[in-house]
């Protein structure tokens, strides 16, 4: 089963001819029934997180945009990085429902999130509350009853590629420097050592990259 938690809807018409809104509905896909079937919303509306599925069979939903207003509105790119969030949550799929979960030390919209072999979540980079990219990089325990900062990149990056290799270690591409307004994309990758908890520069990519998506063993 596929579960679906927040992002952005249409939401009619406004002066700059659309409107886009932040939810926080969620659905579960059943490949058996072939159909979507609604789930219990989140706490809070929010577009731009990450989702992890725990070893548990919980999943936790981290940080993203809220918008603006009451409707959770979202009219640039630049609304979307002022209005993070540093609220996490946990959906639990036996009983159906949303629990909240550790706050993040700062706000995060644009970081990635990935599951270590050890069943805990690291979270790396992002938006922060200071409107820039960071490089910090922090620690969920297994059962997501803390959260905290465990290394730094070589590089601020937000809205990067992340995968998990292998041999533990974890590569990075890409990715927006700087703040809002002023983002550049990033040619830059680097590999992540959980043994050393250091990051170590790897081979640049042919150009900068932005939003990018990677997958290992293809080959």
């Amino acid at each position: 089963k596929v579960l679906i938690s927040g992002g952005m809807h249409y939401a009619g018409p406004d002066n700059n001819g659309f409107r886009t809104e932040v939810t926080n509905s969620v659905e579960m896909w059943d490949p058996e029934q072939w159909a979507f079937v609604p789930m219990s919303p989140m706490n809070e509306p929010r577009a731009f997180h990450q989702a992890v599925l725990l070893d548990d069979g919980r999943v936790l939903v981290i940080g993203g945009s809220r918008g603006f207003g009451g409707s959770g509105a979202l009219s640039s790119f630049e609304h979307t990085l002022a209005s993070a969030m540093r609220t996490t949550e946990i959906f639990d799929p036996a009983q159906g429902t949303w629990q909240q979960g550790p706050n993040l030390p700062e706000q995060n919209v644009g970081g990635r999130a990935i599951k270590d072999p050890g069943g805990a979540i690291l979270l790396a980079g992002g938006i922060n509350s200071q409107g820039t990219a960071s490089e910090a990089v922090y620690r969920f325990d297994p059962q997501v009853t803390y959260v905290n900062q465990v290394a730094m990149m070589n590089v601020p990056r937000a809205f990067f590629s992340m995968v998990l290799l292998r041999d533990n270690r974890v590569f990075i591409a890409g990715g927006y420097e700087g703040g809002i307004g002023s983002l550049t994309s990033l040619n830059s990758t680097e590999l992540f050592n959980p043994g050393s908890q250091t990051f170590s520069l790897s081979t640049p990519l042919p150009e900068p990259i932005a939003f990018g998506t990677a997958i290992q063993g293809i080959l």
